[in-house]
Parts: C-alpha cells; structure tokens; sequence
C-alpha cells in the first residue's frame, strides 16, 4: 500500500487496513490469503475513500480543505507527492483521503484536511500546484481533470478549496443541502400554499445567516451566528438523523450537535 510505518490507511467508515502484503496483493490483484472479513474491507477500499494519516501525534485542529481532480490512472503517483506534502506540514495538514480506483465520478478524488493559517497556506497551495506540475513533467500527461464542483473556489483547472462545516455537521456537501432542506421545509410551513421562491430565498437569507453559510462565497464558512439556538442545533441534528437513517433524535440524544470550529483568518 506504500504507507505503513508512519501512517495509517482506513477505509471510510469500514475500518483501519492491515499493515501485511497479503491485504496489499489482494487489493491489487485480487487472490487468496486473506479472511472473509478482510477481502470485504479491501473491496470497499476499491470503491471508497482511503483515509491517509500520520502517526506522528499531530494535533491539527483542522477547518479547511483543499481538493483534487486527479485522473485515476494518476492516483498512485500523486499519492506520494501528497502525502510527502503533509509530512512536511504538521501544524497544518491533518490527513488526506483519496478515492479507490472502482470511483471516478467524483471531482474531490483526493482531499487535504488542514488548518488555513496566514502563515503557511499560500506555501502550501503552491507546494501542492508543483506536485502537479511535476507530475506531468515525469509522465507528459496532464495529472488532473481540469474542472470541479461549482460549490468549491477552484483556485486553478482541478483543484479548489473550501471550508469545512461545524463540527458534526456532516460533509462539506451535506452540510449545504441539509441547510437548503431546512430553508424549504420550515418556509413553507410557515407561508403555505402560497409559499414561492422569493419565499424561498427570504428563507435561505434567514438559515444562511444562523448557520454561517455564505450565501455569495458558497465554498466558505463564517461562526455559527449569535440567532442559532439550541433549538436550531437540534433542528440540524434531527434533519441529519434522518438523512443517514437513523431516528430524528438520534443526535440530539448523543448528543451531537453543531459546534464552530476555529475561525478562519
């Protein structure tokens, strides 16, 4: 897998890979060797995220990412140059995940978790925009897809950043659309059958401001406003219960509700 040792790999949501050469060949080339249960990790592996992560006790308290839109056949070779890239900022670069190779649909393939400081980040993107070029330079072939998702700030063709939610506020994407839904919902049950879109856009303004969502920089993300209430955290939480099947209080009872992370500079 090339990153034992200093590092460990999980699938997401499936669990931590073992360190042995027998998960390694099967993962590549399929075969024996392995338990039921291992042959069903690595073939989530092949379709999911694989969470890379330094072993080096860092504390990166992280708000911040940074995304690539690597081709597939790329992914092996920018792997190593992004994970040297975090090994040289450990105040800064918490981990980073990259797609399996059975994805290729999605344009964040590989995501570097990190914390946005003044004093580090332009470096950084410029460390990550010469792995890239370096890349096409040892192989002559472009190493990203030149697009990305509208909701991020694509700084250059196939590579954009964008903050992180609150805590426990799910995905990037998630987080987003959960606030939309909200917007949706409690409009509509407020106006009626007369609900409308300029209705509807009152009501974004309304849940936007409350839950930090930059209605005119959609890829960044402000503190939670001063208007949230418990009640409004809890109106997440049970709106995100329900969208990864659970019971509506499932959160709320943990509990797991909306926390700021550190603000951005």
């Amino acid at each position: 897998m090339g990153a034992f040792g200093v590092r460990t790999v999980s699938v997401q949501g499936r669990g931590q890979i073992p360190d042995n050469a027998d998960f390694a060949t099967f993962y590549t080339n399929g075969g024996g060797g392995l338990s039921n249960a291992e042959q069903r990790l690595a073939n989530y592996a092949r379709g999911g995220y694989l969470h890379v992560t330094p072993t080096d006790g860092r504390n990166v308290l992280n708000n911040w990412r940074i995304g690539l839109n690597i081709h597939p056949e790329n992914m092996s070779r920018m792997a190593g140059k992004l994970m040297t890239i975090m090994d040289n900022y450990n105040l800064d670069i918490k981990k980073i995940k990259f797609l399996g190779p059975r994805s290729v649909s999605k344009p964040d393939s590989a995501i570097i978790y990190m914390r946005r400081r003044d004093a580090t980040y332009d470096q950084i993107k410029a460390d990550v925009r010469t792995a890239v070029v370096e890349g096409l330079n040892e192989t002559g072939n472009d190493m990203l897809q030149l697009c990305f998702s509208p909701l991020w700030n694509e700084f250059s063709p196939g590579m954009a950043e964008a903050a992180e939610p609150p805590t426990n506020g799910g995905s990037f994407g998630t987080y987003r659309c959960i606030i939309l839904w909200l917007s949706y919902f409690l409009g509509r049950n407020l106006v009626g059958d007369g609900f409308d879109l300029n209705d509807f856009r009152d009501s974004i303004d309304v849940a936007a401001a409350h839950y930090g969502f930059d209605e005119n920089r959609p890829h960044w993300q402000d503190q939670l406003d001063a208007a949230c209430t418990q009640e409004d955290k809890e109106l997440f939480a049970r709106a995100y219960a329900l969208h990864k099947g659970h019971e509506r209080d499932y959160y709320v009872n943990a509990p797991r509700l909306l926390t700021n992370r550190t603000a951005l500079p």
